[in-house]
């Protein structure tokens, strides 16, 4: 969770530089599309566990999660296609987030079943702390400014905020990071 946050932080605070780096001074990001990747970054990040962990829980697990990656597959192809006909480019990026979201719920709710933990805390945590920072993150880019150093400057130490807001609401402690470290 926090390091899907991080990327999709990191993602929308350098995008515009990247798209002005590499396509020249006159083209400019679309903030609807660097939104929605942003979602996409954080979304699947969060839901991994769910995949990885699913796919261990024996033949049912590994059976169950090949049919929800599939299921959110397809769901992903059709609502993809569906904006490919109507020429939204963010809708296709929107279709990646609603597909992610549905495989982080199913597959969320199968492992909980399986290690009798509570569904709302699990959604919480992977789904919706990476979905609130980055939306409180996609306002703060719609609303600072888009060029320059001093918003660059701005919305690094929002950013920077975010991200220690989603490491305690996903429950990161010093203990566990000095723990972890021990490990290392």
């Amino acid at each position: 969770v926090l390091l899907g946050c991080a990327a999709a932080l990191g993602y929308l605070a350098i995008d515009d530089i990247f798209v002005r780096f590499w396509l020249g001074p006159g083209y400019e990001a679309a903030l609807g599309w660097e939104i929605a990747f942003a979602f996409n970054l954080a979304i699947s990040a969060g839901g991994d566990c769910a995949v990885q962990v699913a796919g261990r829980c024996g033949t049912n697990g590994i059976r169950n999660a090949g049919l929800a990656i599939a299921c959110t597959g397809l769901v992903n192809l059709i609502l993809s296609i569906v904006s490919m006909k109507l020429g939204s480019i963010t809708g296709i990026a929107v279709a990646t987030d609603i597909a992610q979201s549905i495989l982080n719920f199913v597959l969320g709710a199968y492992i909980c079943s399986q290690l009798g933990m509570a569904r709302l805390q699990w959604f919480s945590k992977s789904w919706g702390v990476p979905v609130g920072i980055i939306g409180i993150a996609a306002l703060l880019k719609g609303w600072l400014p888009r060029y320059g150093l001093v918003p660059l400057a701005s919305l690094a130490g929002c950013y920077l905020g975010l991200l220690f807001a989603a490491a305690w609401l996903a429950g990161i402690s010093r203990e566990m990071i000095r723990s972890e470290i021990a490990m290392f």
